[in-house]
């Protein structure tokens, strides 16, 4: 029960804070960093999360959106820091001495001293880095343990090899979605024990597995193959006649191995022939042992393992052809929950294709309609549970579960690349004799099972397309270039858009589910949702742009204006000496040339938040997916979009007309003083407010003139903590953070 409402809170979690958001217009949080040295830092963000370190320091610091405040880690004593790392939920930094982790699952962190020396730290090759984050776990590895901070239980834990790495460079690590991986060779043991461990988040433990061992293992080959909730690892020995497999899965936390004999094997093929970055989730990995007979035929074996279930499946003489010298073995094919075997039986001209399926466990011999296939030179393909290929007169798809197969029917001379998405597919084809109207863009709807077909005129070339796993857009490769095209997946819609002669398609930005079209002089933009469809017009110049997650930034002179894709609204706000600007998923931010004030947009409620900032600036600004921080030398400041703060929106770029300064003394007990200047008369309100958005104070609500004022505030019945002071004056703001202890 326990573990139901954990996952349920954490399915919620995410509406529960766009409710919270939708009355939170955001406040920027202030963290002193003590001393004003210039050093090299350490600034790395999550979804939700900042992690933050001077490279000499004894502190690590740590924001989260989730309990709106930043945490201080104290070492106790001057560190060094080494490296930092982020990903989603949790954040990582070691020292000489520590790792440091930080979950925003938890919102808790953890230290460690770990023991002996790291293993390889330093190397920009992933596969052999001995530290890093998946979405909701860090690890670090040394010479004698491999460490796991697990940010669903915001702790590290320990646990030492049960076999010694050999050479530092030699170890390989994988990152999975809910699992670390590692493979471990020992050169030293006189039966060359290769391990297999790994770290499962579902189960939060290690499990392990080492090879039975094989005296004069000194040549092989090692491989892995990355999955989701899973991965594979395989050993090719070079003086044995066996072909080693283990398969993991991390919901069971278990290993499973077979070993095959390769003594009779003609030929012995693995599944390569893969899109690592286009499968939304692979869940399969197969291998396939050929046989000649001595009737001339090629028998296959055929073993595949599921990450969903954690077990090997296998079918002898699963299928059979009879090749000749020029026909090759098969092409292997890898795609999502399907695995397959692609041969050329050049007797009947005929492409068969024997498949497994994961998500039922069925093996299934499959009719391609596929023949002169030598004709085609293409190599047939997988991703996404479908199985793709063609000839010289159609093009085959075929989707395992659901009903048939398509077929795109012509007598075509050429084809280019498919065009993948999470739930689509998309293929240009041409017929040379049949002119320019004969062009053709076939697009396949796996969720739907359904088909469009676009004619236009390419003049024969590729259609190259601005892609992401939810939609892409093309411009047509003709002379004029008048239009640009969007498909969506989610939608299985069509759109398109007309330039005219003066302003033709230059080029298209997307990301995520936005995208957004550029003409050649910049007078003329369309943006796209994918979630909708829509289409918006922007009949206006603008200097530069960046798209975020949800908004599109576009300066103009002195105005930085926004579209809201959610709210499918504009906003605009005006920067004295505009500077740069930086775009991160939700959040934008904005600063003056002079990197003294900042605006922080918020894409959730579609508002501005003001920051004035004190210190001298140390480079060190970006915007993450649902935060922004400022760096200066002696403090950093994190903007908050869910924090309610009953701040307003600043909405015009006159800021500097006042200033509110950091109250004196801060922290205090009994009384403080709120001092603040006006360039010039008019309304002001001062009001406090606690972390919860709540009113605990008026202070002023009157008609003042220019010059310096200052207020002194007693706090009567208020309970020590965090609170935000805002400062009202002629319709805009600014805030500041007090501390009241006791």
């Amino acid at each position: 029960m326990k573990t139901f409402l954990l996952h349920l809170i954490l399915l919620l979690f995410p509406f529960l804070f766009a409710q919270t958001a939708l009355n939170a217009q955001g406040a920027w949080v202030e963290q002193p960093t003590g001393d004003e040295t210039v050093s090299n830092q350490f600034l790395e963000g999550g979804d939700d999360c900042i992690g933050y370190a001077k490279k000499n320091s004894r502190y690590i610091r740590f924001f989260d959106v989730n309990i709106h405040k930043w945490t201080t880690v104290d070492l106790q004593t001057e560190q060094v820091f080494k490296r930092m790392e982020a990903n989603a939920r949790v954040i990582m930094a070691f020292t000489d001495e520590f790792i440091i982790g930080y979950s925003s699952i938890t919102s808790s962190y953890d230290t460690m001293r770990y023991k002996s020396t790291p293993l390889f730290p330093y190397t920009d090759d992933l596969v052999h880095r001995s530290y890093g984050c998946i979405e909701r776990a860090a690890f670090f590895a040394t010479y004698t343990h491999l460490y796991v901070f697990d940010g669903e239980l915001g702790k590290w834990q320990q646990f030492p090899y049960p076999a010694h790495p050999y050479d530092d460079g030699a170890v390989i690590f994988i990152r999975g979605n809910d699992y670390i991986g590692m493979i471990i060779p020992d050169h030293n043991d006189p039966d060359n024990i290769v391990t297999n461990m790994a770290y499962s988040l579902p189960q939060h433990d290690v499990a392990s597995y080492s090879s039975a061992g094989y005296p004069g293992w000194f040549n092989y080959t090692m491989t892995d193959y990355p999955m989701a909730n899973g991965f594979v690892t395989w050993l090719f020995p070079t003086d044995e006649n066996i072909v080693s497999l283990t398969g993991y899965c991390s919901a069971s936390n278990h290993f499973s191995h077979v070993t095959i004999d390769s003594t009779t094997s003609f030929d012995f093929h693995t599944g390569l022939w893969s899109f690592p970055d286009k499968d939304k989730e692979k869940t399969v990995m197969a291998f396939v042992k050929n046989t000649l007979r001595p009737d001339g035929f090629v028998h296959q074996n055929f073993y595949a393992y599921n990450t969903t279930n954690g077990s090997w499946d296998s079918k002898e003489d699963a299928y059979y052809f009879k090749p000749n010298e020029e026909s090759g073995y098969p092409v292997f094919l890898l795609g999502g929950s399907v695995a397959a075997a692609a041969n050329l039986n050049y007797e009947t001209e005929e492409l068969g294709i024997y498949a497994y399926y994961g998500n039922n466990g069925v093996f299934h011999n499959v009719g391609t309609e596929i023949v002169d296939y030598s004709g085609a030179g293409h190599t047939p393909q997988c991703v996404n549970d479908l199985i793709m290929g063609y000839d010289s007169t159609k093009v085959w798809i075929f989707n395992p579960y659901m009903t048939g197969a398509y077929i795109a029917n012509g007598s075509f001379d050429h084809t280019t690349n498919f065009i993948i998405g999470d739930d689509f597919v998309a293929v240009n084809l041409w017929d040379l004799s049949k002119g320019r109207s004969n062009d053709k863009l076939h697009i396949y709807n796996t969720m739907s099972n359904t088909s469009k077909v676009i004619e236009l005129e390419m003049h024969h070339n590729s259609v190259y397309p601005y892609l992401t796993d939810d939609f892409f857009a093309f411009i047509p490769p003709l002379v004029n270039k008048q239009e640009v095209w969007f498909y969506s997946g989610l939608l299985d819609s069509l759109s398109h858009v007309s330039f005219n002669e003066s302003s033709h398609a230059s080029y298209v930005d997307v990301k995520g589910r936005i995208g957004v079209a550029f003409s050649d002089n910049g007078l003329k933009t369309f943006l796209y949702d994918a979630n909708t469809g829509a289409l918006t017009l922007l009949n206006t110049g603008f200097s530069s742009s960046m798209l975020g997650g949800n908004y599109f930034m576009y300066k103009e002179g002195e105005t930085m204006n926004v579209y809201n894709f959610t709210k499918q609204e504009f906003s605009e706000i005006q920067v004295n000496n505009m500077g740069n600007f930086w775009a991160g998923d939700t959040i934008g931010l904005v600063s003056d040339a002079l990197k003294k004030n900042f605006y922080a947009y918020n894409g959730y409620t579609d508002t501005w938040v003001a920051l004035v900032a004190e210190g001298y600036w140390t480079y060190n600004t970006q915007a993450f997916s649902k935060t922004a921080v400022v760096v200066r030398k002696d403090r950093i400041y994190a903007f908050d979009p869910f924090l309610v703060s009953g701040i307003d929106e600043t909405t015009a770029g006159d800021i500097n007309s006042f200033r509110l300064l950091q109250n004196r003394p801060n922290p205090f007990a009994d009384h403080t003083q709120i001092s603040y200047s006006l360039t010039k008369p008019g309304h002001v309100n001062l009001k406090i407010y606690d972390l919860c958005g709540n009113e605990v104070a008026h202070l002023v609500d009157k008609n003042e003139n220019a010059g310096d004022h200052h207020i002194r505030y007693e706090p009567a019945g208020l309970s020590p903590g965090i609170y935000y002071y805002t400062l009202m004056f002629n319709k805009r703001s600014q805030t500041r953070k007090m501390v009241i202890i006791r």
